[in-house]
C-alpha cells in the first residue's frame, strides 16, 4: 500500500513537472492540462497543500497569461480557502498577494490594495523576502493605477531593493518594467527607458522570452509616443522573432499591434489601411492580454476619428460607435472596471458628437459611479471635469442657431485627447481637486415646496435677483430630477446641483468645480439621514405642509458648517 501511495505521489508530481516545462515553452493551455490532472491526484490522496498549491497556479496561469479572469478569481480564492483550513500562514501570504494583484487588475483598487497590504504584513513576520518583493511591486502597481505615482515609486523601489539583494530575478524583470511604466506616466521618458531596457536584458538573461516580450512592447509605445524612433525598428524585429520562435498568440498580437502603430503614424492613406485591418484582426480574436486588446480597439478608434475629420461621413460614427460597445463588452467579460468606466466616458464623447446630450449624460454618470464605486478617485475626477465641460458646452453653443462646426471641432479634438491618454494609461495627469466657492443650498419637497434655504455669504456679491432664475431653473428640472439620482445644470458663472434622495431634492449652486460640490452633497444627505430627530421632523413637516422651526434650521445649519467649506 506504501509503495503504490508513493507510485501514485511520483505520478502526480512527474505531471506537475511536465505541466511546468510546457510553462516555459509558452504552452499555457497545455499547462494548465498537466496541472489538473495532478492535482485530481493529489486531492485523492488528500494531500491538501500540494492541491492549494496547484489550483494557485492554475488561478494565476488563468487570469495573468489567458485573460480568464472570473475563472482565475475563483481558484485563488478556492487556493486561499484550502490554505486557511490547513493553516499554511505562507500558502496564505502568497495566494493574498495575488488575490490582491487580480482585484487591482480588475480595477477594484481599494478591495486589491487591502488584501496587498495583509500579505505584506504576513510575509514580514514569516520572513518571507520572495513573496514580500512581489507583493511590494504588485502594493506599486496598485497605486500607478490610482495615479499615486509617488507612492507607486517608493513601493517599486523598496521591491526592486529586495528582489536584487536576495536574487529573485523573475521579480526584478516585472519590478524594473513597472517603475518605467510609472516613470513614463511622469513623462520621464528616458528614465522609463533605461527600466526597460534593463528588463529587458535580465530577461535575456534568464531566458524569460514572455516577460522580454511584454518589456519590448512597452518600450515600443514609449517610442512611438515620444517620436525617439531610432531604436524602435530594432525592438519590433526582435518581438516579431520571438512571436516566429515560440508561436504564442499573445507574442503575435503584441508585434501586429507595433507594427499597426508604426504605419498608423505615417501619413499615407495605404499605411494607415494596412493598421486598420491588423487592428481589426487582433480586435476580433480571443482576448490574451486586456491591454493589447484595448491597445487595439482604442487606436482602431482613432483612426476612424481621422477619417470622420477628413470625411465628414457620419456613418464613420456608427462605426465609431459599434468599436466602442465592443470595447465595453470586453472590459465587462474581463470584469476590468477601469476600462469599464473609460468605455463608457468614450461612448460619452461618441454620443456628444452624434448630437445626443441625453444618452452623453446618462453614459457619462455610468462611468463615474463605476469609477467611485470601485476607488479609481482620479479617473472619477477627470469624469466629473469632463461633465462640467459638456455642460460648459451646452451652455456656450447654442444647437439650434448654428455654431454645430466649432461644436464637432471641439468635440473631436476631446475625443482624441481621451484616446490619447487611454493608450498611454496616463490618468496621474489629472490635477488635484479644487474646492468649489458655495453660494446657496436649497432643500426642496417632492411636491415642489422648498422646505429650507441657506445662503452661504448673505453679504457677498451674490445678487438676490439671480434667487429666482434659479429657482424656476430647479422648478424646470424638478420632474426630470425625481426620476434620477443627479442632475447638472449650467447658468451663466454658476452651477447647480440637484440632488434626489427619497421624497427631497437638495439643490446646490456654486461656482467652480463639480466633483468636491458632489461628494459634499451626499456627506450632507448621509448626515441628515443618520440624525433621527431632524429626518423624523423634515418627513412630518412635509406631511403636514409645514415650514422646518428656527431649532430645526439651526441643526441643519451646524451640518452644513462641518461639511462645507467658507460658511
Amino acid at each position: 500500500m506504501f509503495q503504490d501511495m508513493n507510485y501514485i505521489d511520483g505520478v502526480a508530481r512527474a505531471l506537475k513537472t511536465i505541466g511546468s516545462l510546457y510553462g516555459i515553452m509558452g504552452k499555457i493551455p497545455e499547462e494548465i492540462q498537466y496541472l489538473e490532472k495532478s492535482r485530481k491526484i493529489f486531492q485523492q490522496l488528500n494531500f491538501q497543500r500540494e492541491v492549494a498549491c496547484l489550483t494557485l497556479r492554475i488561478g494565476i496561469l488563468n487570469y495573468n497569461y489567458l485573460s480568464e479572469t472570473k475563472e482565475g478569481l475563483k481558484q485563488i480564492l478556492d487556493s486561499l480557502t484550502i490554505f486557511e483550513s490547513i493553516n499554511d500562514k505562507q500558502g496564505i501570504a502568497v495566494a493574498l498577494n495575488f488575490l490582491g494583484n487580480l482585484y487591482t487588475w480588475l480595477g477594484e483598487l481599494d478591495r486589491g490594495l487591502g488584501f496587498l497590504q495583509r500579505s505584506m504584513f504576513s510575509s514580514e513576520r514569516l520572513g518571507n523576502m520572495e513573496n514580500l518583493s512581489l507583493t511590494l511591486n504588485n502594493i506599486g502597481w496598485n497605486h500607478h493605477t490610482r495615479g499615486e505615482l509617488d507612492l507607486a515609486l517608493e513601493s517599486l523601489n523598496r521591491s526592486l531593493t529586495l528582489s536584487r539583494e536576495k536574487q529573485f530575478p523573475w521579480i526584478l524583470i516585472w519590478t524594473l518594467s513597472n517603475i518605467g511604466f510609472v516613470n513614463q506616466a511622469k513623462s520621464d521618458f528616458d528614465t522609463a527607458c533605461g527600466y526597460y531596457t534593463q528588463s529587458i536584458n535580465v530577461s535575456d538573461d534568464i531566458n524569460d522570452y514572455l516577460a522580454c516580450s511584454w518589456s519590448l512592447y512597452h518600450v515600443i509605445k514609449l517610442t512611438l509616443d515620444t517620436n525617439s524612433l531610432t531604436n524602435t525598428k530594432a525592438y519590433i524585429e526582435r518581438l516579431e522573432k520571438s512571436s516566429n520562435r515560440y508561436q504564442l498568440t499573445l507574442m503575435s498580437q503584441m508585434f501586429r499591434v507595433s507594427e499597426a502603430l508604426i504605419l498608423k503614424k505615417s501619413n499615407r492613406l495605404r499605411d494607415k489601411a494596412k493598421a486598420q485591418e491588423l487592428l481589426e484582426n487582433v480586435a476580433n480574436e480571443k482576448v490574451r492580454a486586456l491591454e493589447v486588446t484595448a491597445d487595439a480597439i482604442i487606436n482602431l478608434c482613432d483612426i476612424l476619428l481621422f477619417e470622420y475629420k477628413i470625411s465628414a461621413d457620419t456613418t464613420v460614427l456608427k462605426e465609431l460607435e459599434e468599436l466602442s460597445d465592443r470595447f465595453l463588452v470586453i472590459a465587462e467579460e474581463q470584469n476590468s472596471h477601469s476600462l469599464l468606466s473609460e468605455g463608457y466616458l468614450l461612448k460619452s464623447e461618441i454620443a456628444l458628437l452624434l448630437d445626443d446630450i441625453p444618452l452623453a449624460k446618462r453614459l457619462i454618470d455610468q462611468a463615474q459611479t463605476i469609477a467611485e464605486e470601485k476607488g479609481l478617485q482620479k479617473l472619477a475626477i477627470a469624469i466629473s471635469r469632463e461633465y462640467d465641460a459638456i455642460m460648459d458646452q451646452i451652455n456656450t453653443f447654442d444647437i439650434e442657431t448654428g455654431n454645430l462646426e466649432i461644436r464637432n471641432e471641439i468635440e473631436i479634438e476631446k475625443v482624441e485627447n481621451l484616446l490619447d491618454r487611454m493608450t498611454t494609461q496616463n490618468i496621474a495627469a489629472v490635477s488635484r481637486v479644487v474646492p468649489e466657492k458655495p453660494e446657496m443650498l436649497l432643500i426642496i419637497t417632492e411636491g415642489g415646496m422648498t422646505l429650507f434655504t441657506h445662503h452661504f455669504n448673505p453679504e457677498g456679491n451674490f445678487k438676490s435677483q439671480l434667487v429666482g432664475g434659479f429657482l424656476s431653473a430647479i422648478e424646470s428640472f424638478s420632474n426630470e430630477v425625481f426620476s434620477s439620482s443627479i442632475e447638472r445644470v449650467k447658468l451663466g458663472e454658476y452651477r447647480l446641483i440637484f440632488h434626489s434622495y427619497l421624497f427631497l431634492t437638495f439643490a446646490y449652486v456654486f461656482k467652480g468645480e463639480s466633483y468636491s460640490a458632489i461628494k459634499k452633497m451626499k456627506a450632507l444627505i448621509s448626515s441628515l439621514e443618520s440624525a433621527d430627530d431632524i429626518w423624523t421632523s423634515i418627513k412630518e413637516n412635509i406631511n403636514t405642509g409645514k415650514l422646518l422651526s428656527d431649532k430645526e434650521e439651526s441643526v441643519i445649519i451646524n451640518y452644513i458648517q462641518k461639511i462645507f467649506p467658507l460658511t
